[in-house]
């Protein structure tokens, strides 16, 4: 185990960054595969599949659909950090099965133009800053760990840790919130009428 984790803290930020994005790419797209083959082949899943969910206002929607995406970053964030991106290969093949699920269970009913105007406005974003942060939390973890190798003398941790990308990736979670909220049910609207 030392030793692969010594390899893995002697490769370059920019390759784990390749290597992590890739990686999480693959795992949500089997996830989401996953998730449309179940919904399509399971009648019993389409039946009990929720139907779209209503909020007493816009600003309670925004509350709560922030307040998960804030939790599911920073879940994504401190635990991709400390884990080196282990933790966030599960959180996003469950993503992914859950939006494939959910598409799929859609498509079955005949609403793929429903489903697709209430995710895709969203959705694209959203999986955007997963991967982002599941991304950075990785090469994040692995700038930690040379840190400490170095006996806390090679400071790219704290750097990266300070950096724009913090701020940026924080910023779109909630811009996706806010898509999700004020523009997804005006797309959704316009789609269905």
């Amino acid at each position: 185990m030392k030793t692969l984790l010594r390899k893995i803290v002697l490769l370059d930020r920019k390759r784990i960054g390749y290597v992590a994005l890739i990686g999480f790419t693959v795992v949500f797209a089997v996830g989401f595969v996953l998730g449309m083959v179940t919904a399509l082949s399971s009648t019993h899943l389409v039946k009990h599949f929720r139907d779209i969910p209503n909020f007493a206002s816009p600003l309670s929607a925004l509350s709560i659909i922030t307040k998960n995406n804030v939790l599911l970053a920073c879940s994504l964030f401190f635990l991709g950090f400390v884990t080196l991106g282990l933790y966030n290969i599960f959180a996003i093949a469950y993503n992914g099965i859950i939006m494939g699920t959910a598409i799929g269970s859609f498509v079955a009913k005949g609403q793929t133009t429903e489903i697709l105007t209430l995710l895709l406005p969203h959705g694209i974003p959203e999986i955007g800053w997963m991967l982002g942060i599941s991304v950075f939390a990785t090469q994040l973890g692995v700038s930690f760990y040379r840190f400490l190798d170095s006996g806390l003398e090679n400071k790219d941790f704290l750097v990266l840790l300070l950096s724009k990308t913090t701020l940026l990736l924080l910023s779109w979670v909630i811009v996706a919130a806010l898509i999700e909220v004020f523009v997804t049910p005006y797309i959704y609207q316009y789609a269905i009428h």
